[in-house]
């Protein structure tokens, strides 16, 4: 785990593919994703490795901060990306390929939902 991060409330870790030339999770390809609230960090094997931090993209459109609330919830994995939802309707997706966040924002309709890429 990275050092101490004060009060911060631990979101979770994820097992994700180390972007090497092997596809996929292995012995000597794996990355973590470790969440805390704002905070991403993640760590990678090997002499180059170890922790850091990862920008969580956490901007509205307008560049303004998002500030993600305790009770963001984990809704799931799918297609290489790892999604979180927050009340209020934004939803905080992890693209594991390029290691960065992004923002959509969730809209019910009479249809069902629609999302709508945010720039971060």
């Amino acid at each position: 785990m990275p050092p101490p991060l004060g009060s911060l409330v631990f979101c979770g870790a994820y097992l994700i593919d180390g972007g090497g030339g092997e596809r996929g999770v292995g012995m000597s390809n794996y990355r973590v994703l470790c969440m805390f609230g704002e905070l991403a960090c993640v760590f990678s094997p090997g002499s180059d490795g170890g922790w850091r931090f990862v920008d969580t993209g956490a901007k509205y459109g307008d560049g303004e901060d998002v500030e993600f609330p305790e009770d963001t919830q984990f809704v799931g994995r799918a297609a290489g990306k790892i999604y979180w939802w927050a009340p209020g309707g934004l939803v905080q997706v992890f693209d594991e390929a390029t290691a960065t966040f992004f923002l959509m924002e969730s809209r019910s309709t009479c249809g069902g939902s629609t999302t709508s890429p945010t720039s971060g």
